[in-house]
């Protein structure tokens, strides 16, 4: 006899007495067969990424973002902060917008504040192409930075220099990112004031 319950069937087999959801089987073999087929792409992707940095190799854009949303890179910042770095220092007259927008974040997650800032310091001079949007992400990214040296050590150059990143990122265009800085240096000055 055949049921039909909710996205399959369910099969009453009277001489076993067993019962099977039949879509449930098709669905556990097909995503078992996807997620092999898939750690086979993973694994050679992630060697890809390796291989390139090493030799001082920058893989193209479409790539780099195959390579940047891999999970060990998402998962292991370490990993992800040398193969970015190697990158970035393969090419340094090109700005890789697309790695920095990704890397600074990364490095302020490791505590490397002055290499975030150190990897955005073209930013002021020489945008090197960058789109606004790109310029906007990456002021406000250096202003983060920034705030984290100041909540650390009270310098007030740090705090001048975070204030100086928003204003410059919020005359290219508003974002909730800026508000959410602008708003942690000041509950920062506030608590330093007490």
């Amino acid at each position: 006899r055949t049921f039909a319950l909710r996205g399959g069937f369910l099969l009453a087999d009277a001489q076993c007495d067993k019962t099977t959801q039949v879509s449930e089987l098709f669905v556990r073999e097909s995503q078992q067969k996807k997620l092999r087929e898939s750690r086979q792409c993973d694994v050679a992707d992630l060697i890809a990424a390796l291989r390139s940095a090493k030799k001082s190799q920058v893989p193209s854009r479409e790539m780099r973002k195959l390579y940047m949303t891999h999970h060990v890179m998402t998962s292991k910042p370490e990993v992800f902060a040398r193969v970015a770095e190697a990158w970035i220092d393969a090419n340094p007259r090109t700005k890789l917008a697309d790695v920095l927008i990704k890397l600074v974040p990364v490095l302020r997650k490791l505590k490397r504040y002055e290499d975030a800032i150190a990897l955005t310091d073209f930013i002021h001079d020489h945008p090197y192409g960058l789109t606004q949007e790109e310029k906007r992400i990456l002021l406000t990214t250096r202003a983060a930075a920034w705030t984290d040296i100041f909540k650390l050590s009270g310098n007030r150059e740090a705090r001048e220099e975070a204030i100086r990143c928003l204003n410059e990122s919020e005359s290219i265009g508003k974002s909730d990112n800026v508000d959410a800085v602008r708003k942690r240096i000041e509950s920062i000055i506030r608590f330093r004031s007490y």
